[in-house]
């Protein structure tokens, strides 16, 4: 988990370190307020970060490996990844949705980790301290197995987008619900602006008819 001010020389570094990983390597960019959970330090708690999330399936030996340059991109403020059993990866992001929250999601593909598309996603993400800590932006990397399967195979068309980016806001009851939408949306906005695509399946909030279909595919779709 690195200071939100690096995050814009660390998208940079991801979009080419990505290229080359490992199929037994799947890994987000996830832009978040420091929660108050034991591994971070309490002079960071809401503190505006960028983490790198990340999963290795594989040798752990080989997962160092493919991490190295990661680490050697820049010292983080926090580093907890190691091995660990699955259940306790799966359940890694629990607290950040409590039971009761109130959400809005916007999701759409991208093609590149443009300048342009870098520079939006971190002017946006500058939003999110004006924001329920919960909220959130996600910037999933995809390609490797996903990537391989013709996109005609399932329902997940799309296949040979190498990312997908879910904007998230969340909010208590009581709180200010208008904010966090608009939030949401103007930051899909700019990043349509710049090259986002159609919107991921399983992402799907209220869409419309026609982004429904788009998130298929119109072959799909029909």
């Amino acid at each position: 988990m690195y200071s939100a001010d690096k995050a814009e020389d660390l998208l940079s570094f991801y979009s080419g370190w990505v290229e080359d990983l490992p199929d037994d390597l799947t890994t987000m960019v996830v832009f978040l307020t420091a929660p108050p959970a034991p591994f971070v330090p309490a002079e960071l708690v809401g503190s505006p970060m960028v983490a790198v999330a990340c999963c290795h399936v594989g040798d752990h030996g080989q997962a160092e490996e493919s991490l190295r340059p990661l680490r050697d991109f820049a010292s983080a403020e926090i580093d907890i990844v190691g091995p660990m059993p699955y259940l306790a990866l799966q359940s890694m992001f629990d607290n950040a949705a409590p039971h009761g929250s109130h959400n809005y999601w916007k999701t759409a593909y991208l093609d590149e980790l443009s300048t342009e598309v870098i520079e939006t996603m971190v002017e946006r993400c500058g939003g999110l301290r004006n924001l329920n800590p919960h909220s959130t932006f996600h910037l999933h990397h995809l390609g490797g197995a996903v990537g391989r399967v013709n996109g005609s195979a399932t329902a997940f068309s799309h296949r040979n987008r190498p990312f997908v980016f879910n904007v998230i806001g969340q909010w208590d009851e009581g709180e200010l619900r208008d904010e966090h939408v608009s939030w949401v949306k103007d930051t899909w906005d700019a990043l349509q602006l710049v090259g986002a695509g159609d919107p991921y399946l399983n992402f799907l909030a209220n869409e419309t008819d026609d982004e429904v279909r788009a998130a298929y595919g119109a072959d799909t779709y029909e």
